[in-house]
């Protein structure tokens, strides 16, 4: 039902001047039940450690490989996020604080209601927490998202803080005048990962603990390369005679099966490595360039998937707490893993859609109230 309300708004949306990217949104959900799948593997081979889902287990091993979809995250992130300064200064405005004022309600105001929570939970029960210790939280940090030692309130938060690094990064290089200078400044933290690569031998360790750990972290280069696609993108779209690009050379049927190939790839549980991640992100890229995302947005299961990644970050703050709550009733209960399993999933998704109804759109539409600053004087 949800689901279906979902699919009416995103139609809705869609009527607007700039039509959304179904691809680009079945990409989301799809990465969200990936990274969902991995939490509740997690969550049923500790209470159930007898089941299928058991550590060890090859089903553990599946939902595991979930995880890949905060890589698909950051991707998408790089290239939403850069496209979008790109057409702010084409635009004529330079207004920094307002392009960087809407990009911090995008994350903080569906975010803090979750994290305010489970701070208060976990001060009240730290024993709540399924690990050996009590969690001991750090409320700078899980409020802020700023990288310095300590535990986030919700264990998720660590991916948000990377998502302001971006952020920043980008606000900044909104200040050079020239596109190219634009796409310099953000690589800016892919060299710093590169150069820290050919010195130690090794990537970064992608933490939160410090500034330095988002610095030299290997996800700066999953960014950077959605970056990169939306410079090309966006130099495409200047370049043309229309706005809107003509269809992908082979025909709409290439584009389809990029698709169902990089979804295949995507459920095959490889080791995460990195000549996986660049397979398997080259084509999550090239399906949501224009070029191709036309034709995979006729797909049915894109559809479904799109109206999933409507609310994909609301499913993304509220899925791990509740798994947590849902596991514990379950084996309260006498549930089997199975039913358990089914549970921890569609519940979720359920409560996603109300918070994304009550909470995250209510803070869209505050992002409209955002001025856009004033246009530039010179180009």
């Amino acid at each position: 039902m949800f689901l279906w309300f979902s699919a009416r708004m995103l139609k809705l949306k869609s009527s607007s001047p700039r039509a959304r990217n179904h691809a680009l949104d079945a990409w989301r959900g799809l990465a969200a039940l990936a990274v969902l799948g991995a939490h509740l593997s997690d969550s049923l081979a500790t209470f159930y450690p007898d089941s299928p889902f058991r550590h060890g287990g090859g089903l553990e091993a599946f939902l595991l490989h979930g995880q890949i979809g905060v890589d698909i995250f950051f991707l998408i992130s790089g290239y939403i996020v850069f496209l979008s300064a790109l057409r702010f200064r084409a635009s004529k405005k330079r207004d920094i604080a307002s392009f960087l004022s809407k990009r911090v309600i995008r994350i903080y105001a569906p975010y803090l209601p979750v994290a305010i929570l489970l701070g208060l939970a976990y001060s009240v029960l730290p024993s709540i927490s399924k690990a050996g210790e009590p969690r001991v939280v750090n409320w700078i940090k899980s409020l802020t998202l700023f990288p310095i030692a300590g535990d986030y309130s919700l264990s998720v938060a660590w991916t948000l803080s990377y998502e302001m690094f971006f952020y920043c990064i980008v606000a900044c290089s909104i200040a050079f005048a020239g596109s190219i200078k634009k796409l310099i400044v953000a690589a800016i933290p892919s060299l710093t990962v590169i150069a820290y690569f050919l010195l130690s031998g090794r990537y970064g360790v992608g933490g939160t603990s410090n500034p330095w750990e988002l610095l030299s972290s290997p996800y700066n280069l999953e960014f950077f390369a959605g970056c990169v696609l939306a410079f090309a993108v966006f130099q495409a779209s200047q370049n043309a005679e229309s706005k809107h690009l003509s269809g992908f050379p082979l025909g709409t049927w290439f584009p389809k099966a990029l698709y169902f190939a990089a979804i295949i790839l995507m459920l095959m549980p490889f080791q995460n490595g990195v000549v996986y991640r660049f397979l398997l992100l080259s084509l999550v890229a090239l399906t949501i360039s224009p070029l191709a995302s036309a034709s995979i947005s006729r797909l049915r299961i894109c559809n479904i998937l799109a109206a999933l990644g409507l609310f994909s970050y609301s499913l993304y703050l509220v899925h791990n707490p509740l798994q947590s709550l849902l596991v514990r009733m379950s084996v309260w209960l006498g549930l089997p893993s199975l039913f358990s399993a089914v549970a921890l999933v569609f519940i979720p998704v359920a409560c996603a859609f109300v918070y994304y109804i009550s909470v995250e759109s209510k803070s869209l539409e505050l992002i409209k109230l955002v001025p856009d600053g004033a246009r530039a004087t010179a180009a």
